[in-house]
């Protein structure tokens, strides 16, 4: 292999690739860089459009759950004429610029890759 892949398709790739790494075949600083990009894709963040009081207004995302939202209380669908939005509702006032999620999609996760696993190149 000539270079740090595009694409790691498999669990056992990364385990190849981390090896190659080991023995100076691959450059650990693109592995890093492989990982700091895995470790980003965990989460989505989504804008706020506006903060009252206990609740939140963001884009519209049917696909929100109690489960995805830490604290909410409520999340419902706002429909303003052709145009809807989201609305949560949580205990206290929501103090931050954006809500972060889980990304249930991420590549972490498609690849069975637990998050101790890349801790342990950081802290090796």
């Amino acid at each position: 292999m000539i270079g740090f892949p595009k694409r790691i398709a498999t669990k056992q790739d990364y385990y190849n690739i981390k090896q190659m790494v080991i023995n100076g075949e691959l450059r650990e600083s693109d592995f890093k860089n492989y990982l700091n990009n895995l470790l980003e894709g965990r989460n989505i963040n989504i804008p706020i459009l506006e903060k009252v009081d206990n609740y939140i207004i963001l884009p519209h995302n049917p696909e929100l759950t109690l489960e995805d939202v830490t604290g909410a209380l409520n999340i419902e669908t706002i429909q303003n004429g052709e145009d809807s939005t989201t609305k949560i509702t949580f205990a206290e006032p929501y103090t931050f610029d954006v809500l972060t999620i889980a990304n249930k999609n991420s590549e972490l996760d498609r690849l069975g890759i637990d998050i101790s696993e890349i801790m342990e190149v950081y802290n090796g």
